[in-house]
C-alpha cells in the first residue's frame, strides 16, 4: 500500500551547516515548547505520525534534517493500561516497532528533563516480522506538572549502515635475528661504521660503492626501520 505525504518543503541549509542536536537539545529547543505551544525559534522538524507508515516510505518522501537521519514530531500510539505492552508501535499492515531497551535518562544543567527509547523495526506480521536496519530515537519530555506531555514525541529515524565484516591483513611482527655485515668503502672511501641497537659493533666484508651519499640514497630507500644506528664517519685513505 503506498500512501503519499507531504515532500518536505523546507530548504536545506547553507554550505557546511548540518542539523544534529544532542540530545537533550531535542528535548529543550523543540519538543518542550512544542508541547506546551510555545513558538520554536527555528524548526524544520515535520508533524507526522509516523507510526502509520513504514520507515523507507518516510525517507523517500522526506528530505533527511540531518546526515542521513529524519526528524518529525509524532503522535505517540497510546497504551492500554490494563496490561496492554509498551515494547511495540505497530505500523498499520506494515510491520511494527520494537522497543531493544529500557529507556535512557536525558538530562540538562543536571536535571532529567525526558528520555530516550531505542526501536527497531520489524516489517510483517508478528510471526514472520523480519527485522530490519531501521532506527528510531523516541525522545519523550518529562514534568513535574500534571502534563500530557508525552502525547507528543520526538521521533529520529534512521537507517543502520551493513557492518563491514572484511579485516584487515594482519601485519606481522618482524624481528631481525642477526644483522648483516655493514661496512661500505668508496674510492676515495666513505668508511661507514654500524653499531647495533645494544651498542655492539658489526664488522663485516666491505661493500663498494661510488660515494657515501649513494650510501644513504640506499639506505632510506630501506621500507622498515633496522635495529642499528650510524656510530661514525670518517674517510679513509684507501
Amino acid at each position: 500500500m503506498q500512501t503519499n505525504l507531504p515532500y518536505n518543503s523546507q530548504s536545506s541549509f547553507p554550505i557546511g551547516f548540518r542539523f544534529a542536536p544532542f540530545d537533550d537539545e531535542i528535548i529543550v529547543h523543540y519538543l518542550l515548547p512544542k508541547v506546551t505551544n510555545q513558538p520554536l525559534s527555528f524548526n524544520i522538524i515535520e508533524e507526522v505520525n509516523v507510526y502509520k507508515f513504514d520507515p523507507q516510505t518516510l525517507s523517500e518522501q522526506y528530505v533527511a534534517q540531518g546526515e542521513d537521519k529524519w526528524y518529525f514530531f509524532s503522535t505517540r500510539e497510546k497504551v492500554n493500561k490494563k496490561g496492554g505492552s509498551n515494547n511495540k508501535r505497530t505500523t498499520g499492515d506494515f510491520g511494527f516497532w520494537r522497543v531493544t531497551d529500557s529507556p535512557h535518562s536525558i538530562n540538562h544543567e543536571g536535571l532529567q528533563i525526558g528520555s530516550k527509547t531505542t526501536l527497531v523495526y520489524y516489517r510483517g506480521k508478528s510471526s514472520d516480522a523480519k527485522k530490519t536496519n531501521w532506527i528510531m530515537h523516541e525522545f519523550e519530555a518529562k514534568s513535574s506538572l500534571d502534563t500530557k506531555l508525552d502525547d507528543i514525541v520526538v521521533c529520529r529515524i534512521y537507517e543502520r549502515k551493513a557492518s563491514n565484516t572484511r579485516k584487515r591483513p594482519r601485519v606481522e611482527e618482524v624481528h631481525l635475528t642477526a644483522v648483516p655485515p655493514l661496512r661500505f668503502k668508496s674510492s676515495p672511501a666513505a668508511i661507514v661504521d654500524v653499531v647495533d641497537s645494544n651498542g655492539g659493533s658489526v664488522t663485516g666484508e666491505a661493500f663498494r660503492c661510488s660515494s657515501y651519499a649513494f650510501y644513504r640514497s640506499v639506505m632510506d630507500s630501506v621500507p622498515f626501520p633496522l635495529p642499528f644506528r650510524h656510530s661514525s664517519v670518517f674517510l679513509s685513505g684507501v
